[in-house]
């Protein structure tokens, strides 16, 4: 159900798709608003209701109705997360990405979640840069990012993400120094790793690590194919580079692993 969910939604363009759930879960909490009101006018004009048997299979009813609009409501909340996730990490569309997160910004009344949703709207900015090359522009706006704005039980994650990206950023930049300084602070393996190897194959050197473990999504493998292509370089085996970069030069331009891999291998092919 949720991937039927993901990908019907996936086709249209952000705002449609924030419009489309938001409206979604505006009739489900209506629904459960009246629900809630009819059982409870039913229980009071029932109350000394002699037919006690039939009382309680209708008011068991309600409740059961009731716990099914309150899991569709929550279904539709995690359904969001999940199409911004997928929208990035599989569709590898930057701007529709960055224009749902600016109209969940938009339609938002709550000022508290509101003031959250900023916050997480230019993480999402400060990713598309990275990944669109934009290094300094990247590294700037996830500085202004004010993490005490989100709330507690996202709070971990986002702080995670954004050193990781620093990190990521100050490598592309050759600031080598603060990477390696943010490097120590990050908690995840798997992170340090990545970045281990990053920096490794970036100071010319090969990498035995190399992403072994089979990447999750799209964007994750096209950005792996990049690096696994210059360690290849790096190993002086230029077939087996240019055919990994040639894995990835059809994806979205708009990437900075796109725009390089066809630089390489425009490169080697004049060699």
């Amino acid at each position: 159900m949720k991937d039927k969910y993901i990908q019907k939604f996936s086709k249209r363009r952000g705002k449609e798709t924030v419009v489309g759930i938001k409206k979604r879960q505006y009739i489900l909490f209506v629904l459960l608003i009246i629900l809630a009101l009819v059982g409870i006018y039913w229980y009071s004009i029932t109350l000394n209701s002699d037919n006690k048997n039939f009382t309680n299979i209708i008011f068991i009813f309600l409740v059961a109705v009731a716990f099914l609009l309150f899991a569709l409501l929550l279904f539709f909340s995690k359904l969001l997360s999940f199409i911004i996730d997928f929208t990035l990490y599989e569709q590898v569309d930057l701007k529709k990405y960055l224009e749902i997160l600016d109209n969940l910004y938009r339609v938002e009344k709550n000022r508290r979640i509101k003031r959250e949703y900023f916050q997480i709207n230019q993480f999402g900015m400060g990713q598309v840069e990275y990944f669109s090359g934009n290094f300094e522009r990247s590294l700037h706006i996830l500085e202004t990012i004010d993490i005490s704005k989100v709330t507690l039980r996202h709070r971990e994650f986002y702080q995670k993400s954004i050193l990781y990206f620093k990190c990521l950023n100050c490598i592309m930049l050759k600031d080598i120094n603060k990477a390696e300084e943010m490097y120590q602070s990050l908690e995840s393996e798997s992170g340090k790793n990545v970045v281990e190897s990053i920096l490794k194959i970036l100071k010319g050197n090969v990498s035995g690590y190399v992403f072994e473990s089979e990447p999750r999504t799209k964007l994750v493998k096209i950005g792996r194919y990049y690096y696994q292509a210059l360690n290849f370089l790096n190993a002086d085996d230029k077939p087996a580079a240019k055919a990994t970069f040639q894995q990835i030069t059809n994806e979205n331009p708009e990437l900075f692993y796109v725009r390089e891999a066809k630089k390489y291998l425009e490169e080697l092919e004049n060699q």
